[in-house]
């Protein structure tokens, strides 16, 4: 192996240009794909940072004859189950959009965002204040909330980071005096699509304008220790059938699901960043179909190589071999690379993402994208080097050693060469498509 890797560097050397373009070539797909896996390593693959994460369930209503038609259950809904049920050993509410605020008071004017939500929702999660406090009894009045709790961002930039921060003062939009109990982790959210609220606000289920049929907020709660998913659902349809019978004109043919927040999350996040994964594949596979074909033309200039190789005893695996070692060490030449250009495809994947995207500053190339992009790159190597190397090991040994080509061999070569570029514009014209009804 040793001597086949010196001999393949030496080989590669005496032809540069050939060796950049199919690094280059190879280096745009890998990095693609390592980009793409590194954002759903950070966003679906890691366990939410919550206390548990799998226990904590999103409880919502669905049409039985729709069933992408969901909503969020009443408020009557969840102050039953809160008080009956048998599953959760815990459930609490979060209004799921944010409400903006403008604050003044310590430094400049400010435009904030604000998400009420009830207040052990934070102990329901497993996640509490690392400055100050949890929500208190005190902190709770009929029409909103006098304590709040600042993200760690929020603390940082109007704050100043100051460990004294509990006690101090915010005036949300001159009408209400609101007082800062606590500072929550860096990078939390209660969901990722209000990833950038600033603070939270303790809501009461009874507090006005709520109704009984108020459907502002998602409805989390967490199992009880011993109790599976498949078992709480079975308690929440006994509960929807209950409500179809007793409130028929609103829930009529609504049933109720139980589903864990990380499925919820990942379903919510996965079927976009999948379909961009397999996007990202489709571009690999053209730039490995575009160095297959490159290695194939270049087979031909080495037909005299390969036959006084296995004129002098040299097996066709012996060949194969040495021609796979080489396509592999460009491959992973081309997958360094690759994760360099992973790291600026990071950076703009970041720029270009909504607001609402889960958080981004998580995206990284750590240990698992390296071994990610390692396994593509040898996996590339045999891909579009077996091929070629199959061909090329096969030559006229009688003609190629006259120096002639025969008729055969062109034959075979310009069809393998002509196969390549058939996949590579089917390739292109099917990722242009799904492009296009994507869009």
């Amino acid at each position: 192996m040793i001597s086949d890797l010196r001999y393949a560097i030496r080989t590669l050397l005496k032809s540069p240009g050939f060796t950049l373009v199919v690094i280059l070539s190879l280096a745009l797909g890998i990095g693609a794909n390592s980009t793409m896996f590194s954002v759903i390593n950070a966003v679906l693959l890691r366990p939410l940072k919550f206390k548990e994460p799998d226990r904590v369930v999103v409880l919502y209503e669905f049409n039985q004859e729709q069933a992408r038609s969901i909503r969020n259950p009443a408020l009557f809904s969840f102050l039953e189950w809160r008080r009956s049920t048998a599953s959760f050993e815990q459930m609490e509410l979060a209004v799921g959009g944010s409400e903006v605020y403008t604050v003044s008071g310590s430094g400049l004017p400010e435009r904030l965002s604000a998400q009420f939500i009830s207040p052990d929702l934070f102990a329901l999660l497993g996640v509490g204040p690392t400055v100050g406090r949890n929500f208190a009894a005190e902190d709770l009045t009929h029409d909103g909330s006098t304590g709040i709790v600042i993200s760690h961002g929020l603390w940082e930039r109007r704050f100043g980071k100051t460990p004294d921060v509990a006690g101090m003062k915010l005036n949300l939009s001159g009408t209400r005096l609101c007082t800062v109990v606590g500072v929550m982790p860096p990078q939390f959210w209660v969901f990722p699509y209000t990833r950038d609220t600033d603070f939270w606000i303790a809501l009461s289920p009874t507090d006005n304008p709520l109704t009984p049929n108020t459907r502002w907020f998602t409805i989390l709660a967490r199992l009880k220790p011993g109790v599976t998913l498949s078992e709480a659902q079975k308690e929440m349809d006994v509960f929807a059938r209950r409500t179809a019978q007793d409130h028929p004109e609103t829930n009529k043919g609504w049933g109720l699901r139980a589903e864990s927040l990380t499925e919820r999350y990942s379903r919510a996040w996965g079927e976009i960043l999948y379909v961009l994964l397999g996007a990202v594949g489709f571009v690999l596979l053209i730039a490995c179909a575009n160095a297959a074909h490159l290695l194939l033309a270049r087979a031909v200039k080495r037909k005299k190589e390969f036959a006084i190789r296995l004129s002098l005893g040299a097996g066709r695996n012996r060949i194969v071999q040495q021609l796979l070692t080489e396509s592999v060490l460009v491959a992973i030449a081309a997958g360094v690379l690759g994760v360099l250009l992973s790291l600026w495809g990071i950076r703009l994947f970041v720029f270009l993402a909504p607001a609402w995207f889960p958080p981004t500053e998580e995206i990284l190339v750590d240990r698992t994208v390296l071994f990610f992009a390692l396994g593509v790159s040898i996996l590339t190597g045999l891909l579009f080097g077996l091929i070629p190397a199959l061909q090329a090991s096969n030559p006229d040994v009688n003609q190629s050693l006259r120096g002639a080509e025969g008729s055969g061999d062109r034959g075979s070569s310009n069809a393998g060469r002509g196969v390549f570029v058939v996949a590579e514009v089917a390739l292109a014209l099917v990722l242009l498509m799904g492009g296009v009804r994507t869009t």
